[in-house]
Parts: C-alpha cells; sequence; structure tokens
C-alpha cells in the first residue's frame, strides 16, 4: 500500500476512528502511515469502506485488550 494511498484512506476515516488510530500509532511510537499498513497488510486490495471497516474492527479490539489489561492490574 503506497503511502497516497494510506494518506487518502486516513482522510476519508471518521474522526473519532482516526484520533484512536492517531493515538495508538502515538503510544506505540510509530508514524501513523506505518501503523496503518501494518493493520491492513493483507487487505490492500478490498474496497476503500472495508479498509476503513477493518481499522475500527483493529482499534476495537486493541482498546479491548486495553481494558483488559488495566483490569488483571488491578
Amino acid at each position: 500500500m503506497s503511502e497516497k494511498e494510506i494518506k487518502t484512506l486516513l482522510l476519508r476515516l471518521p474522526m473519532a476512528t482516526y484520533e484512536k488510530v492517531r493515538q495508538a500509532a502515538s503510544d506505540n511510537q510509530i508514524p501513523i502511515t506505518h501503523f496503518i499498513a501494518q493493520i491492513l497488510e493483507g487487505v490492500e486490495g478490498r474496497p476503500m469502506e472495508a479498509r476503513i471497516e477493518e481499522i475500527e474492527k483493529k482499534i476495537a479490539q486493541i482498546e479491548k485488550d486495553i481494558q483488559k489489561l488495566k483490569k488483571a492490574k488491578k
């Protein structure tokens, strides 16, 4: 997936999803474009809407994993 394709995808993300992606990339200390490329590895040929859905699923899973970790620390 080219950087141009990733940037186009980022522009089409809903604002709430974009903010979550931005935060997750920041938390992992990697550029947002690399984070998106990792999430979408293997689904590059799918339509844009399917890619956005994949990003939203991955972000939701990350949030669930974080909540589990927080509960385990208590």
